[in-house]
């Protein structure tokens, strides 16, 4: 194609996308759509998403041009493409504006859903850029750019819809849908992947940044019309087409999972659960059941208590559940004392509603990348006695979280703590303790996506089931949510009693003895880059910084983190020369996690542009890293 040409094409390319934004902006802008229809503007939100992240990709620009030199090749075809989604819109609009009209922008409510806002207040990041390519920074900048040029000079008002119709609307999904497929069938094998794995990294910074129940379910509902969609018409796609989209269902089944228990959490929290929402949820419970899952103490059997538990404080018993009308079954407890105050009542119920709602969250269904074994319900009581055990006058009443036994492993298998196997167990292979260090990793990014910290991460909380003798390290559970909260609750802040053993895995800023700050994520990043110092040395923080727990001073502990960043004692070299410069990197990110994500330490992380850019920069910095380690 000569040069003349080949500009034309960019030139009209160009002028036609700027139409397909314009005819996006244009029907997303239209308010007073019905509640029970708000799902499909999160579709069309969705769509435009994979229209914005395909244009990124390859690298298109604000003349049109596109390095990718396939793409190229089929200029007059991507041409074409554009001009039908515009013409989509244009036919749409002309049929449907007769069921519209023009109101001032103050006089109606927006629709609700706000993914739109939060993907492009998260692609707008002021250090987002920092882990990806020239290439899709460039492309960012040029969706911009259109964006900006596409939308209506008529800023001051906004459409109404007088009569929505749905079904024209699903039909005009369907074929941006359609459209949007066609431009990812352009891609190489290659740049699908790339693309696939941007578009869930997006979707996942939206869901965690997105705080509004109805909203959550609307996004729900919009990925389940997909799924089910996509079921309908798999037998008549191709196989490399197929195999995108088998990828993207896992993906939405994935992100479906996640919305559901944020949704389901955000409503523990604010206490407004309903039977209209249980059953919105699917909860497969009432509300009462859901939001207080507590068990009777008569049905439970406790056989005996870890002696693990002494120093820590943090107890874990054998026991049989026996409920009504099923096989008992041996499970296992996690206590939590109460520590109540008698002349301080209303932070004693605090304390004790949040006791419960973390039952409730234990109870739910969770999504599997959690790594959270499920709560069969909690036991209210004060300490269980046994025969040979006097009575402890000073004792607080507490909490018991029953959890059911993985089914692959025989009912009398105790969990075994990581903390206990670094002491007991020979280092295992380099490749099991990569693989370890990547799936707690990986667990911290799911659970940080719904916007829930984990506040008591330590190797002690890191919990493992022998399978034929052997722990399986693929398999780690997290438990100690003993102090768990959501990020957006300062007021549920508790301060953790002082404890050595645990303190030397909080953040300095998160101890007793510290500046104390509300728990904020960066502090849950700092117990894992402990953690991973453990599983590269396979020894305890204490054994490897030679502190003595039992007589250690408060200050001691808080300068733990200091130490270990200037490298008093080389461990810097050591972890290197054991697991390699690229372990060692993401320790040191772990550790001083506000450096590295370039964010000051003083801004508050529940923020939704730093709660994004923590969400992104932890993924690519941390979890992406650790997955790139090849043994």
């Amino acid at each position: 194609m000569e040069f003349g040409v080949a500009l034309g094409v960019a030139s009209l390319t160009i002028q036609v996308l700027q139409g397909c934004v314009k005819g996006y902006e244009f029907i997303l802008a239209v308010r007073g759509v019905p509640a029970q229809y708000r799902y499909l503007i999160t579709c069309l939100r969705l769509e435009e998403t994979r229209l914005r992240i395909w244009c990124e990709a390859v690298g298109i620009d604000e003349h049109g041009d596109i390095p990718n030199s396939s793409l190229n090749a089929n200029r007059w075809l991507l041409h074409e493409i554009f001009a039908q989604i515009k013409d989509a819109f244009e036919t749409f609009n002309e049929v449907q504006k007769k069921y519209m009209e023009l109101v001032p922008e103050s006089s109606v409510s927006p629709n609700g859903p706000s993914i739109e806002t939060l993907q492009i207040e998260a692609q707008g990041l002021e250090h987002a850029g920092s882990g990806e390519s020239a290439l899709r920074r460039a492309g960012s900048k040029a969706w911009a750019l259109i964006s900006q040029k596409a939308v209506s000079k008529n800023v001051g008002k906004r459409f109404r819809w007088v009569v929505f119709r749905a079904g024209e609307f699903t039909k005009l999904l369907e074929q941006l849908t359609t459209f949007n497929d066609k431009l990812h069938s352009l891609l190489d094998h290659q740049a699908q992947e790339n693309l696939l794995q941007v578009t869930k990294a997006t979707n996942m910074v939206a869901l965690q940044v997105n705080n509004k129940v109805d909203d959550l379910l609307n996004l729900v509902q919009a990925l389940t019309m997909y799924q089910t969609r996509s079921a309908q018409n798999l037998s008549a796609t191709s196989d490399t087409v197929r195999a995108e989209v088998e990828i993207l269902d896992q993906n939405r089944a994935e992100l479906i999972e996640l919305a559901r228990f944020k949704a389901f959490q955000t409503s523990i929290e604010a206490g407004d659960m309903s039977e209209s929402l249980a059953e919105r949820l699917k909860l497969g419970a009432s509300a009462n059941q859901a939001i207080d899952p507590r068990i009777d103490t008569d049905l439970v059997e406790i056989l005996h208590e870890s002696s693990e538990g002494n120093i820590l404080g943090v107890q874990r018993s054998e026991a049989i559940f026996k409920a009504p009308q099923q096989t008992p079954q041996q499970v296992w407890i996690e206590w939590r004392e109460c520590h109540i105050l008698p002349e301080s009542a209303n932070i004693n119920s605090v304390i004790l509603t949040r006791l419960r709602n973390l039952a409730s969250l234990l109870h739910a269904d969770k999504p599997p990348q959690f790594r959270v074994p499920y709560c069969l319900g909690y036991i209210d009581m004060h300490r269980f006695h046994h025969s040979d055990e006097e009575e402890d006058e000073e004792s607080f009443p507490r909490v018991g979280y029953v959890f059911a036994k993985p089914g692959h492993v025989s009912p009398a298998t105790k969990p075994i703590s990581l903390h206990r196997l670094l002491a007991s167990r020979h280092s295992p292979s380099l490749t099991s303790r990569i693989l370890l260090a990547k799936t707690i990793a990986k667990s911290i990014l799911y659970l940080h996506s719904t916007n829930w910290l984990h506040k008591g991460l330590s190797s002690h909380s890191v919990v493992f089931f022998d399978h034929n003798e052997e722990p399986s390290y693929s398999e780690p559970i997290l438990c100690g949510f003993g102090y768990a909260r959501p990020a957006k609750r300062a007021d549920l802040t508790e301060s953790p009693p002082e404890n050595p053993a645990l303190d030397i895995y909080r953040h300095p800023h998160a101890q007793r003895g510290g500046v104390r700050e509300a728990y904020k994520k960066s502090f849950d990043y700092y117990s894992l880059g402990i953690i991973l110092i453990e599983i590269g040395f396979w020894k305890s923080i204490d054994q490897i910084l030679s502190i003595d727990l039992l007589t250690a001073r408060p200050n001691t502990i808080l300068l733990v983190r200091d130490r270990i960043l200037n490298d008093d004692m080389g461990i810097a070299d050591s972890i290197q020369a054991r697991v390699g410069n690229v372990y060692a990197s993401v320790i040191s990110t772990c550790l001083d996690a506000t450096r590295a994500f370039c964010i000051d330490e003083k801004v508050d992380e529940t923020r939704g542009d730093i709660a994004a850019l923590l969400q992104r920069e932890y993924e690519i910095k941390v979890v992406k890293e650790l997955e790139s380690v090849r043994i």
